[in-house]
């Protein structure tokens, strides 16, 4: 009877205990997560890790969850996935839905963890159930790409419009491209309708795939003032793309009222940040005194801005403007190879001008561009060798550069270096030609 008794009495002690102590240790957890918050939000990283590791360790799971962000994105720690990974468990493990959600992303990646896209299916379908539009959304993506799952459009579609009806702005966009692609339920006035709630809350995607909705009349009456009106918000927010659209309305007087000032303003934000279009205009506008001063230093510079990004109309402008010294020190053959470049990219305007240049240059200006391997100046150079204009007559000489320009695909010098074999020189010449070509490219290439 007394063991019985003493039994019971150990049974109450520790169930007391118990009682009493959680909702201390709870206590004590919540205050060193709200410290480590209050420091984290003043910046003071290192010391929010040890409030955040003091709450971890006694089981509080956005500590935990907080812990693991900083791990993966190696905020005030050392990026770490593995251990991320380790947070990202724990506090999912208590059914915190964000961790859930970034431990799912965890394995859809492959950081940290094998990648496993039906591990991250069961995480996300966690998380989504329990309302998590983030979730919801990387769900709804894994039906739409067969990641873990069989292809699903009509899951994927349900998915993205339950995190676009919280007001998601990726699901919503994605909707609005799921249905361009002529895929799902195709209800673009929805879509419009959420990106408006968006938009008005001063979202800047929402404004600026509003704007396009407006511009293209999809889900709303078209409407090229509204179109701009939006595309005025997104700018102001330095949205680049709704930049880029107000500089071709204002351009063309679409939706406003024809501004070319305006025009160049709007491409200069967007120029800056290498759009190659954008580089071209402004070359096109200080080169002509369109929507601002006629400056043509400044055109030069935003023509090699896009040239340099490999744009053939740029480098077009750039090699005329070289080959004349309009704003720029003249140079010649740095203009002959600008627009043999040309050229070859297949832009015709290029071909017909370099061999205008090639022609007017003088000899010396001619041998130094046949010398950077132009294809041009080598037919040219071959043209001069075979009628002796301004040069010793030498057919060998001329079958020599025709035919560096022929294998370079420069078709008048293909048939000039047949026309020369076939009908001007003998068997030991055409070896003559062979050896002086092979000691050319050896110079020169």
């Amino acid at each position: 009877m007394g063991i019985l008794i003493n039994k019971r009495f150990l049974f109450l002690l520790i169930l007391g205990w118990f009682i009493i102590w959680t909702p201390l240790i709870a206590g004590e957890a919540e205050d060193a997560f709200k410290q480590g918050v209050t420091h984290y939000n003043q910046k003071d990283v290192a010391l929010a890790k040890q409030w955040y590791e003091k709450a971890a360790e006694l089981g509080h799971a956005k500590a935990q969850y907080q812990l693991g962000l900083m791990y993966e994105r190696g905020k005030g720690v050392a990026q770490n996935f593995i251990t991320a990974v380790q947070f990202y468990q724990k506090s999912a493990k208590q059914g915190f839905v964000k961790a859930q959600n970034s431990l799912g992303i965890m394995y859809r990646d492959g950081k940290g963890v094998y990648r496993s896209f039906a591990k991250a299916k069961e995480l996300f379908q966690q998380a989504a159930s329990s309302e998590l539009a983030q979730a919801q959304f990387n769900l709804g993506m894994l039906y739409n790409y067969g990641l873990g799952v069989s292809p699903d459009v009509n899951q994927a579609e349900q998915w993205l419009k339950k995190a676009a009806a919280q007001g998601l702005v990726t699901a919503q966009s994605h909707l609005l491209l799921m249905y361009r692609d002529g895929r799902g339920s195709k209800d673009l006035k929805q879509v419009a309708a959420w990106f408006r709630k968006a938009a008005d809350k001063g979202d800047v995607a929402a404004q600026v795939f509003l704007g396009t909705m407006y511009h293209e009349g999809e889900g709303v009456a078209k409407d090229l003032a509204q179109a701009a009106q939006w595309y005025h918000k997104a700018a102001a927010q330095n949205d680049v793309a709704a930049q880029y659209n107000l500089g071709q309305m204002y351009e063309t007087g679409t939706g406003v009222t024809k501004d070319l000032a305006q025009a160049a303003q709007w491409y200069r934000k967007v120029a800056d940040f290498g759009i190659v279009d954008t580089q071209y205009k402004l070359g096109q506008f200080y080169q002509t005194g369109i929507g601002v001063n006629k400056d043509l230093a400044q055109a030069a510079q935003w023509y090699d801005k896009a040239a340099k990004q490999g744009m053939d109309e740029a480098r077009y402008e750039l090699g005329k403007m070289y080959f004349k010294g309009d704003g720029i020190t003249t140079d010649q053959v740095l203009a002959v190879v600008l627009l043999s470049q040309t050229a070859k990219g297949g832009y015709e305007p290029a071909a017909v001008e370099c061999e205008k240049m090639v022609s007017q240059l003088p000899i010396t200006k001619l041998t130094e561009a046949v010398n950077k391997g132009i294809r041009e100046a080598q037919y040219q150079l071959g043209q001069k060798y075979k009628t002796g204009e301004g040069i010793a007559k030498d057919k060998i000489l001329a079958t020599v550069f025709f035919s560096l320009a022929a294998n370079q695909g420069l078709k008048p010098a293909i048939s000039a270096r047949d026309w020369m074999k076939n009908y001007q020189l003998s068997a030991t010449e055409i070896e003559k030609v062979g050896q002086l070509e092979r000691e050319w490219l050896e110079k020169y290439k």
